[in-house]
């Protein structure tokens, strides 16, 4: 048994499933009820997988094989721009910002914790 018979189940699951999944993710992209810097994460990723979404229907539609190698290298580029190189130093930096936040919010938890085992 192939590849796509073993998923054929699947497949019609995901099917169906896909134009919501497609709806919810437009919908994340401009919902504000997730406070930052979550908010921020979620709306990127949200548009991340739409840029994704784009270019698989440009792919399976034929679209994608008319265009020309710079165009091509320009989305290529769009994709992994993200995690280029020249972006480390930045990434650095959210990181240890983003891990400096989570260590004064475990000390203030485990500081609440204390307080309610004392009494």
């Amino acid at each position: 048994m192939g590849y796509c018979e073993v998923w054929q189940p699947y497949r019609e699951e995901v099917k169906e499933r896909y134009p919501l999944v497609m709806e919810r993710l437009e919908q994340i992209e401009t919902e504000e009820t997730v406070r930052q810097p979550y908010r921020a994460y979620f709306q990127r990723a949200a548009a991340f997988l739409r840029e994704l979404k784009e270019l698989e229907e440009e792919v399976t539609s034929g679209a994608w094989e008319k265009k020309s190698l710079e165009e091509m290298s320009r989305k290529n580029r769009s994709l992994y721009e993200e995690i280029l190189p020249e972006h480390y130093e930045k990434v650095m930096v959210i990181l240890s910002m983003q891990r400096e936040n989570w260590e004064s919010s475990m000390e203030n938890c485990l500081a609440y914790c204390m307080q309610i085992s004392v009494l």
